[in-house]
């Protein structure tokens, strides 16, 4: 894609929107690989849910920085790239509330998360110009709900798929400070902050990613 400026307006960096399109086009084969391995039928569909978020939210990002579109559709793309995030933390969560809770509180855990991401989500849409420090809030309230499923990862898959979910969150944590302070801003003109940001979540979804495979497989 070629980036237009006008006078006097810095270029995008040249490495925007491309991470996040290459781990989509590798969460596609991944998400088949991690269903496929499952075993029973809960696992099937919590694996199912987990890849399908990841994809989503990969693939949103990829075409909201990547592709040229009108203003309005812009806008819209914004909206989806946002709530994406609200999607995968609920979606990170499900494989160990689906598989590592009580069979009797495991629809009681489920049915919270995803109504909190769903209000939550709602309230970031209704205000798009809310304060930055706001809308984090909301991220990282959602995410510390999600966290409370780390230790079953633990318990119920071992000390190395534990390891990995610790590991996932805190890049994601990195990767929305990085966000939040524009720095480090390596390259701005190639790797900028934004580039940074994206690329710790990608670490961070990767983490995860072998997490949940310890989990259902």
């Amino acid at each position: 894609m070629t980036q237009r400026t006008s006078p006097g307006k810095l270029r995008r960096p040249i490495w925007r929107g491309w991470i996040h399109l290459i781990w989509f086009l590798l969460s596609l084969p991944a998400g088949g690989l991690l269903i496929a391995g499952a075993r029973g039928e809960g696992a099937v569909v919590a694996a199912a849910v987990y890849a399908g978020t990841v994809s989503a939210m990969f693939g949103t990002s990829a075409l909201y920085h990547r592709v040229s579109r009108p203003p309005a559709l812009r806008r819209l793309l914004q909206r989806l790239d946002h709530l994406m995030i609200f999607v995968l933390i609920a979606g990170s969560a499900t494989p160990p509330y689906q598989l590592a809770v009580p069979a009797r509180y495991h629809g009681i855990c489920l049915v919270v998360m995803w109504a909190l991401a769903a209000v939550t989500a709602t309230l970031h849409v209704a205000r798009m110009q809310a304060p930055e420090r706001a809308v984090g809030g909301t991220y990282i309230g959602l995410a510390a709900v999600a966290g409370l499923a780390l230790p079953l990862i633990w318990i119920h898959a071992g000390p190395a798929a534990g390891a990995l979910a610790v590991a996932g969150g805190l890049l994601y944590v990195a990767g929305a400070l990085a966000y939040h302070y524009r720095r480090p801003d390596p390259a701005p003109s190639v790797f900028g902050y934004h580039e940074v940001f994206h690329a710790l979540v990608s670490a961070g979804a990767t983490c995860h990613y072998a997490a949940v495979f310890m989990l259902v497989t």
